[in-house]
């Protein structure tokens, strides 16, 4: 049986996909738990939310006055190299495109190429 995201996400968990969490009652099938009875005991105001919390975004991300950014390199390496190379990121609590970044920057700078690098 085909299992989407996040029926991997609960059973890796450790849950079982239709299983009841074990502090709340079952409920029927595609039915949602009421806001009274996910609180502790207390009623919950359904409806609007405080004005204390500010309104959910939804949808893209806006973009940056530059315009949106391409892309611009592509690396081909075996499986081996690329876990390398998440694993120095991980070291340097970087991301594996700014690992680049600095890498190239560090590689111009070695071979007398002065100009400065422009932001991604």
């Amino acid at each position: 049986m085909a299992k989407g995201r996040a029926g991997r996400r609960i059973e890796e968990a450790g849950g079982v996909m239709g299983t009841p969490h074990p502090d709340r009652e079952a409920l029927p099938s595609g039915a949602r738990p009421r806001a009274e009875a996910m609180s502790d005991g207390e009623p919950v105001a359904e409806g609007k939310p405080d004005a204390s919390t500010p309104p959910k975004r939804r949808g893209r991300p806006k973009g940056s006055a530059e315009g949106p950014k391409g892309n611009v390199l592509s690396i081909r390496g075996s499986e081996a190299w690329r876990v390398w190379v998440g694993r120095l990121a991980d070291h340097g609590r970087l991301k594996v495109a700014d690992v680049i970044d600095r890498a190239l920057i560090a590689y111009a700078r070695q071979e007398g190429f002065d100009e400065p690098a422009p932001r991604r």
